[in-house]
């Protein structure tokens, strides 16, 4: 069986960026609120060392995403140099 490469079109991915990106956030959202939750001290207990560990994997999963973006920007050619 030989697999036929597609070429999609700049609108078929802006809309398939959109749709998953939509659903993405979403989901992205809606686990930071339930870690969001875990700040109930009438529900949990945690020390600072263990609510640093989390930050700094967030902070560093979001910092990876931002290159990730940026790189993908810049291989397109979208980017823009900085000016005054």
């Amino acid at each position: 069986m030989i697999k036929k490469k597609i070429k999609y079109t700049k609108e078929f991915k802006e809309a398939r960026f959109i749709k998953t990106g939509e659903h993405r956030v979403s989901m992205a959202v809606k686990k930071l609120e339930l870690l969001s939750e875990m700040s109930n001290v009438d529900k949990y207990e945690y020390t600072d060392l263990q609510l640093e560990k989390i930050i700094t994997i967030l902070d560093e999963k979001l910092k990876e995403m931002k290159q990730s973006f940026s790189k993908g920007l810049s291989e397109k050619g979208d980017k823009k140099p900085f000016q005054f």
